[in-house]
């Protein structure tokens, strides 16, 4: 392989976006610059997180301009390299995105010691995705052994790690999800003490059985009309870790708020954090996830879609909530997971 193709932003969508908003661009390799390497990635992220860089204007973090690489993180194998921290055949950890080789250095990419799991590992339960839900429950939600928490989109990315953690914390852990599989295996396989089905119509009824005595913590990932109806339930001095809200990303402008009044009355927290300011306490969640990982007390789903031209699709996908666990593009062969084996079109 000798041509780069990267996946970039054509147009700005308004409201749900489609393939038209997204260009296929490929060019050969240029020359290798000075302390660079270029990587070959091997699984890049789909993060919900895209869709507010696809708005001009002010945020968290700059919008994409047209033209752009779609950015997120990527993890990959170097296969050339001027840099002495990213040696040939050696896999790494990249802020690139949706890009088939791209150009990384030191203060852009960032070695990984393989453990013996998918490296999509990296992008999911021992990337930032575990690492957002980690974050999120130890600074904001402050567990305590016996305390109630409630996860929105449980079923997503950092919904489902963010359970399984509260879990291991000594929490009761309620899960908000669609569909009856969905709630089943958030029991059944991850361990939740009780789901609650958001599509079956009957959500305040599902709220007070599941939650009789209350809601201490709420890692709230979605928004909306759910976000109004979980706020009253907290107990006198919860605490709302404000991660997400999915469910307005492609609103062109913003929902009314809710009544917040519960916060006053209740002496609740609301916060929100971005993960990206505490990267320096990555190696430490790392540390802690993968014994976890590697004992099996902390499992993860994920949706592979394999080829960079399937991006827009996932993307979509993502959104719309029809995907398990972490959803990822898979653009090259996975040395750790064999069975993953792709074609050299596949990209």
């Amino acid at each position: 392989m000798t041509h780069n193709r990267r996946m970039t932003l054509a147009a700005r969508p308004e409201g749900e976006p489609g393939p038209e908003h997204f260009a296929m661009v490929e060019a050969p390799f240029a020359p290798l610059p000075p302390g660079k390497a270029r990587m070959q990635t091997i699984y890049t992220s789909v993060d919900p997180a895209m869709r507010i860089r696809m708005r001009a204007g002010k945020s968290y973090i700059p919008p994409f301009a047209i033209g752009e690489t779609v950015g997120t993180y990527s993890v990959g194998q170097i296969i050339e390299s001027d840099c002495d921290t990213l040696p040939v055949g050696s896999f790494a950890w990249s802020f690139s995105g949706w890009e088939t080789h791209p150009v990384v250095g030191r203060r852009s990419a960032f070695p990984i010691v393989p453990v013996g799991v998918p490296l999509s590992a990296y992008l999911g339960v021992l990337g930032f995705t575990g690492f957002t839900a980690w974050l999120g429950l130890e600074d904001i939600g402050r567990p305590k052994p016996g305390e109630t928490l409630l996860v929105t989109a449980a079923s997503g990315a950092v919904g489902s790690i963010a359970g399984q953690i509260g879990k291991l914390r000594g929490l009761r852990v309620v899960g908000v999800t669609s569909g009856a599989a969905r709630c089943a295996m958030l029991k059944e396989r991850l361990g939740f003490d009780a789901a609650i089905d958001r599509s079956a119509g009957d959500f305040s009824a599902q709220m007070d059985r599941a939650c009789p005595d209350g809601v201490d913590i709420f890692f709230e990932n979605v928004g909306g009309p759910m976000q109004a109806a979980i706020l009253p339930r907290m107990r006198m001095g919860g605490r709302v870790i404000m991660c997400g809200m999915i469910a307005q990303y492609n609103d062109a402008a913003p929902e009314p708020g809710p009544n917040l009044m519960a916060v006053v009355t209740n002496r609740l927290r609301l916060e929100g954090f971005i993960a990206s300011d505490s990267v320096d306490r990555l190696p430490g969640y790392q540390r802690e996830a993968g014994a976890w990982v590697q004992s099996g007390q902390l499992l993860s789903d994920e949706t592979i879609v394999a080829g960079l031209h399937n991006g827009p699709t996932a993307f979509r996908r993502l959104l719309g909530g029809d995907k398990l666990g972490k959803t990822v593009l898979q653009l090259a062969p996975d040395p750790f997971a064999p069975a993953r084996a792709l074609s050299s079109a596949t990209p």
